[in-house]
């Protein structure tokens, strides 16, 4: 409500220092030493000789001093003088008072009732707050100036977005997103009975994962190709493929320069596996594997470039 000259304290519970009488019926009204201002005769609460007096028939206050109906001796004892402050209406509690304890679990604050630009600010919650994310209703929007963390990430110093950790905190709700990740793999050609010694003219693999679902890109061609035995594998994938029963995955892919002109066509991936086979269809037969004896041996054979997507365990 308005007040007409000092607008009383909220909440500020305030006991007056000592006053030793004398035969005067007005007092200075003290608190630490300096001046205090109550809102009215009914902010306080004094007692006199024992006996709580009544406002403004016993006493009245004007400013910073009270005046008590009759004129007191130096035998009376003022026992206490208390300044409720305003006692009527709720406002802004004291800067940073205000923690996790002081809220209701129940109370369900409503987004739209934090005006955050400027009614709210830093110095209004306690350092040591740590407010429970229950305590605020999720059913507005919320924006982010930069990055924010889940799972327990750190969120990124640069850019905005979201930073998840690096190893996946893998949800049951299918409709929570619980991973992303882009980076790198190092692409290695490998033999299913004995491995091949293979030098690389360049190879470069990469991949980007949201959730289970991986997005892996390669690109490789060799430089020299010796010995080995059996189907053409390429290892190093980052994830383990689902093991889904009866999961596969296939991908187009490109070949150049094989020593048979056997030509792969598609790249596939079978469940819990975790590497790639090559296949290339030769007459009626429709796919066959490429094996390492199908590898060129020159210094710029085997190009190979593939994109697959497959699912991850998790």
């Amino acid at each position: 409500m308005p007040y007409i000259g000092k607008t009383p304290l909220t909440g500020a519970y305030q006991l007056c220092d000592a006053i030793v009488t004398s035969a005067t019926a007005t007092y200075n009204l003290l608190v630490g030493g300096s001046a205090v201002i109550p809102g009215a005769a009914q902010n306080c609460i004094v007692s006199l000789n024992g006996v709580v007096q009544a406002p403004v028939g016993a006493y009245t206050v004007s400013g910073s001093t009270i005046t008590f109906a009759s004129t007191l001796s130096a035998t009376d004892v003022i026992d206490f003088i208390l300044i409720l402050g305003n006692v009527f209406d709720i406002g802004k509690p004291t800067d940073g008072s205000v923690t996790n304890a002081s809220v209701s679990a129940s109370a369900a604050i409503a987004y739209s009732k934090l005006n955050l630009g400027t009614s709210i600010v830093n110095a209004d919650v306690s350092a040591s707050a740590a407010i429970a994310l229950s305590k605020l209703a999720t059913t507005g929007t919320m924006t982010f100036a930069s990055t924010i963390g889940v799972g327990g990430a750190t969120p990124a110093a640069s850019g905005a977005g979201v930073s998840f950790p690096a190893t996946a905190s893998a949800s049951t709700d299918a409709n929570t997103l619980d991973d992303y990740e882009e980076g790198t793999w190092t692409i290695a050609i490998q033999g299913s009975s004995t491995n091949p010694t293979v030098g690389y003219n360049f190879r470069v693999g990469t991949y980007v994962k949201v959730g289970k679902n991986v997005t892996l890109n390669g690109h490789f061609r060799t430089s020299s190709v010796a010995g080995g035995s059996g189907d053409v594998l390429i290892t190093g994938l980052p994830f383990a493929v689902d093991n889904t029963s009866n999961y596969t995955t296939v991908g187009v892919c490109y070949t150049f320069n094989t020593a048979t002109s056997k030509f792969p066509y598609y790249v596939r991936l079978d469940n819990g596996g975790t590497s790639i086979t090559l296949y290339y269809g030769s007459g009626t037969v429709q796919s066959t594997s490429l094996v390492v004896s199908d590898l060129g041996t020159g210094s710029f054979s085997n190009e190979t470039a593939f994109t697959i997507n497959y699912l991850a365990t998790a």
